[in-house]
């Protein structure tokens, strides 16, 4: 059919043959879920076309160890809605650890001891960042698109809003534009009391369906932490925890698949 259909076309006789010809299947398609509060369900993944899903155990707090229960109960949750847990998208790394500080010895066993559980539960691929307070920024949660879907967003304004007047950050205004400044107390402005508090509730929680429960003050506690740490000792600690963590992971078989910073450049002084 491609053929005659090429035919008629005039061109690209061999070109569509040999797109067409059967090849081996390099690449299974796989969507992120956050968890049976996830707004999105497995079912509706599942009718994407999807095989496989990318998934973490939100509840679990920061820096402690993944039950082996909790694991196996996930696992098989979305096996039983057709679909494998093909990729952990995170096993987040706690601040003690970023930053080489207070209790971060024992997190990284904690660290470990979740590695060689995933790997018994048969998941090979583990996704973390080192990004410094946050694991990554979004400013929508449930953005929608002109065609009515649903996506995440960041809005380098509304973030500098979060930033000025929200988080209300020392120094903050030295690092945007006065059209970015303008521009973000303008947004700030035209945002009701509530609004401006469920912007900066959502900003903190990161995740759809996950809640972090952190406060300005807890968030300005992390980020004072980080004082004294600059990229290259950012580094040398994401080095240490390599060292640490890398040979139970490879003992495991599970692989280690570090995700950039997101956004990939400097935010909040950090």
């Amino acid at each position: 059919a491609n053929a005659a259909r090429c035919d008629a076309l005039g061109r690209g006789v061999v070109f569509m043959t040999t797109v067409t010809t059967p090849r081996p299947n390099l690449m299974a398609e796989a969507m992120r879920w956050f968890g049976p509060t996830d707004s999105t369900t497995l079912a509706e993944i599942r009718q994407t076309g999807a095989t496989g899903v990318f998934s973490s155990l939100h509840e679990v707090p920061y820096g402690e160890a993944w039950p082996a229960e909790l694991i196996m109960a996930r696992r098989d949750a979305i096996a039983a809605a057709g679909l494998a847990w093909t990729v952990v998208e995170s096993v987040p790394v706690h601040e003690s650890i970023k930053t080489r500080t207070g209790d971060y010895a024992r997190h990284i066993r904690n660290y470990q001891l979740t590695l060689q559980r995933l790997g018994a539960a048969g998941i090979r691929v583990v996704v973390y960042n080192f990004m410094p307070a946050l694991d990554w920024v979004r400013t929508d949660l449930h953005h929608r698109l002109p065609d009515g879907a649903e996506a995440l967003l960041y809005d380098p304004i509304k973030f500098a809003a979060f930033d000025l007047f929200g988080l209300a950050r020392t120094g903050a205004e030295k690092d945007f534009t006065v059209e970015q400044r303008r521009a973000a107390d303008q947004y700030w402005q035209s945002c009701s009391a509530a609004e401006r508090d469920a912007f900066v509730r959502q900003t903190l929680d990161l995740f759809p369906g996950v809640r972090l429960g952190l406060t300005l003050d807890d968030f300005r506690a992390m980020l004072a932490r980080y004082a004294g740490i600059d990229a290259s000792v950012l580094r040398e600690n994401l080095q240490h925890f390599l060292r640490e963590v890398v040979p139970v992971a490879e003992a495991a078989g599970v692989r280690l698949a570090i995700h950039p910073d997101d956004p990939p450049f400097p935010v909040l002084g950090l």
